[in-house]
C-alpha cells in the first residue's frame, strides 16, 4: 500500500500516485456542502385579500420547508450508494468509473461531479506523470458492477493494439503488457479507489507507472490548497517546474508531495 501522491500542474491539475505492486488508496476530495432548497411563492390572483395571500404565502412556505426538511432528513441518513443509471452517489455528488472514455479531451477513469459540475477526471494509470495528448493509454475492458457490494469495476490493459502504431497519429508504445483491474468501492459518506495489477510491474517501470487523478483547473486557479502541513496557490500557469529527464522527456517538479490533500 502506497499512501504518499504528488500534486502536478501542467495545463492540467494532476494527482500521481506512484506504486510498486498494488495500489489502494482512500481518496477524500469532495467535502459536503451545505444542503440548500430553493423557495418559490406563487402569486395569487388579484382578488384574493391581502390576508387570504398572506396566509397562502406562509402555507407555501411551511409545505415546502416540511418537504425540505424531510427531503434532507432521508438524504443524511444514506451513505454513498450505487444509484440505478451504476454510478456512486452522495448528496451532491456523483463518482463514475469509464462512464466515458476520452483521456485526450480529459474524460475517463475514475470521474467525479459536484453539484453538477465536474471537478475531477481521468481517475487511470498511466506511464508518465504529466501524459501529453498522443501518449500510450490502456484498452478499456467491459464495466462490472457488483450491486450487493455497490462496488463498481472495469479492466484495462497496455498496450490498445487498435491504435499501437496505427491510424493518422499512431501512438508509439513501449515494450511493456500488463493488466489491471480498478474498483470504485462506497465507503460510508466517501468512496475508496483501489487498483489490483493482474501480476507484476517489471522492474525497470517501478516509480514511472503510477494512478492519474486530474482536478479541473478552471475552478482551482487562485485557490488554495494544503498538502500535509505545505500550504500553497493554485498558479495559472507553471513557472520554473518543468525540467527534462534521463530519457529526454519533458517532466513536471510536483508542487507538493504528501498524504493528505486539503482544497479550500
Amino acid at each position: 500500500m502506497i499512501t504518499d501522491f504528488f500534486l502536478l500542474s501542467f495545463c492540467s491539475v494532476i494527482i500521481r500516485i506512484p506504486f510498486k505492486i498494488f495500489l489502494e488508496s482512500n481518496l477524500i476530495l469532495i467535502k459536503k456542502l451545505p444542503y440548500k432548497s430553493k423557495i418559490i411563492f406563487i402569486q395569487p390572483p388579484n382578488h384574493f385579500s391581502t390576508a387570504k395571500q398572506q396566509i397562502m404565502k406562509n402555507c407555501i412556505l411551511l409545505s415546502l420547508l416540511f418537504i425540505s426538511t424531510q427531503l434532507l432528513a432521508q438524504t443524511s441518513k444514506q451513505p454513498m450508494h450505487l444509484n440505478d443509471k451504476e454510478y456512486l452517489e452522495y448528496q451532491g455528488v456523483n463518482v463514475m468509473l469509464a462512464w466515458d472514455f476520452y483521456p485526450e479531451g480529459h474524460q475517463g477513469g475514475v470521474g467525479v461531479i459536484q453539484n453538477g459540475e465536474r471537478v475531477a477526471t481521468n481517475g487511470d494509470i498511466r506511464l508518465n506523470p504529466t501524459p501529453g495528448q498522443w501518449q500510450p493509454i490502456p484498452k478499456v475492458g467491459t464495466r462490472m458492477v457488483d450491486k450487493k457490494t455497490g462496488t463498481i469495476s472495469v479492466h484495462m490493459a497496455y498496450p490498445n493494439e487498435a491504435i499501437d502504431r496505427k491510424g493518422f497519429n499512431p501512438i508509439i508504445y513501449p515494450d511493456l503488457k500488463f493488466g489491471y483491474t480498478i474498483h470504485v468501492v462506497p465507503a460510508g459518506k466517501a468512496f475508496k479507489i483501489v487498483v489490483d495489477l493482474d501480476s507484476a510491474l517489471p522492474d525497470d517501470w517501478i516509480g514511472k507507472v503510477g494512478f492519474n487523478f486530474e482536478l479541473l483547473p478552471s475552478i482551482l486557479f487562485g485557490k488554495s490548497y494544503y498538502m500535509d502541513k505545505k500550504f500553497g496557490i493554485f498558479p495559472r500557469q507553471s513557472n520554473d517546474q518543468e525540467y527534462i529527464d534521463d530519457e529526454g522527456e519533458t517532466q513536471v517538479t510536483p508542487m507538493a508531495t504528501g498524504n493528505q490533500l486539503t482544497v479550500a
